[in-house]
């Protein structure tokens, strides 16, 4: 028998997975992975942000890939399980096209995530949406660069 004395950090921003999560850590030189469940109770707090790897066609509020509705099936979960929780939802744009169009793409991107949740049965007094264009970039641009699709994106905020 090896005793095998190893530390990881993992983090989660707020935990979306529900109460509980299973971990299976292979390593090499082991014929079977190491497998433990853990808990997670940190709530979910007010300014938290949740990054929700929807990425939009240039142009497109459609939400249209299956990943897409997996992320927002976690979500859905976590609003399922937290009754009280509400959100902000905010949708960005990369800095292809005129101002005035990105924001109101923008907003219509959150509005699109919004729908998705009402359709599934949350309550839309517990969604806002806001929508801010190109102007708070999650990733750099290079020099005169207009498109980046990582910036076309949502991300929710805990609002209580």
């Amino acid at each position: 028998m090896v005793d095998i004395g190893l530390n990881y950090e993992l983090e989660f921003s707020p935990c979306i997975f529900g109460d509980q999560i299973e971990i299976e850590l292979s390593l090499q030189g082991l014929d079977v992975a190491l497998t433990a469940s853990t808990f997670f109770s940190t709530p979910p707090k007010e300014g938290y942000s949740i990054d929700l790897d929807i990425l939009f066609a240039e142009a497109s509020a459609k939400i249209e890939q299956a990943a897409d509705l997996e992320e927002l099936d976690q979500l859905l979960l976590l609003m399922k399980t937290k009754l009280a929780l509400r959100i902000v939802v905010e949708g960005h744009t990369d800095k292809v096209g005129l101002e005035k169009y990105n924001l109101d793409l923008s907003l219509r991107r959150a509005n699109s995530v919004k729908e998705y949740l009402v359709q599934k049965g949350i309550d839309s007094s517990r969604i806002e949406t806001k929508g801010y264009g190109w102007s708070t970039p999650a990733y750099p641009y290079q020099g005169a660069e207009k498109e980046n699709s990582l910036n076309r994106r949502i991300e929710v905020k805990i609002a209580n």
